[in-house]
């Protein structure tokens, strides 16, 4: 799909910096307007909260069906399983 507008583009590039970080590939910058952005120092949270408020505020980049909302990434849980059960004599 071609870029309509230059927030268009922005959104684009900025979605393909986050798959690439997801995929643990390096991303080193992009530019918009004389603004340059280094994705190696940015958090991918807040590169992705840039990505969601660059798109919905451009109505070409909300038509596009390639341009989808990503949620942030949360991190890691870990489940413990039940609490630990003593069998026998109870020495309180």
């Amino acid at each position: 799909m071609d870029c309509k507008s230059p927030c268009h583009k922005l959104a684009r590039e900025l979605k393909a910096a986050i798959d690439a970080r997801m995929k643990g590939e390096q991303v080193t910058e992009i530019g918009h307007r004389g603004r340059n952005m280094s994705f190696a120092e940015v958090n991918l949270n807040q590169l992705i909260s840039y990505y969601n408020q660059t798109r919905a505020g451009c109505p070409d980049a909300m038509a596009d069906p390639e341009l989808i909302a990503v949620a942030p990434v949360d991190q890691p849980f870990v489940t413990r399983g039940r609490p630990a059960v003593y069998l026998g004599k109870s020495t309180v």
